[in-house]
């Protein structure tokens, strides 16, 4: 989730670190990037082990 927030708003998660950390985020940013679609198949694939593992959770929702 970090890895989506970041690349979400890259000006707010430079602004947030050190000088140096910005630095080596800003350099890293392309590979982030390549990284992004094997991340997001992972997070889908996790969010289908929990589903499995709370069954009916969107069937018991209600809302006030």
């Amino acid at each position: 989730m970090k890895l989506f927030s970041t690349l979400a708003d890259l000006d707010l998660a430079l602004a947030q670190r050190s000088e140096s950390n910005a630095a080596a985020l800003q350099q890293n940013v392309p590979l982030l990037w390549k990284q992004l679609p094997s991340i997001l198949k992972d997070y889908v694939s996790l969010a289908g082990d929990l589903a499995q593992a709370l069954p009916n959770q969107f069937e018991s929702f209600t809302q006030s």
